[in-house]
């Protein structure tokens, strides 16, 4: 019993620990980049989401032309952002 005990402990032991965080890690270039798009996207995601929340709220608690055309507005500047359609198709064809 105590041999199994101390088997599982030492288990424990060397499974317990948790790994190192990403920020850790090291990088090669192309992988360097890739985090560092992911977390530009992510802020740019982050704010974005943000801001229509604002928007769509302001539209869904009080409905009229000029909150519409927010909405709209806002919805027809994220499709077509030139820059994150560019920084989208950069990451996918580099």
């Amino acid at each position: 019993m105590k041999t199994l005990i101390l088997a599982l402990l030492g288990l424990n032991l060397v499974l317990g620990h948790p790994q190192a965080p990403v920020e850790s890690a090291k990088f090669n270039d192309e992988e360097r980049k890739a985090d560092q798009f992911v977390t530009r996207a992510e802020a740019e995601l982050e704010k974005a989401a943000q801001e229509y929340t604002v928007i769509s709220w302001a539209y869904a608690t009080n409905i009229t032309d000029y909150n519409e055309k927010r909405s709209l507005d806002y919805q027809v500047k994220m499709i077509c952002d030139q820059r994150s359609c560019h920084d989208f198709f950069e990451a996918l064809c580099p």
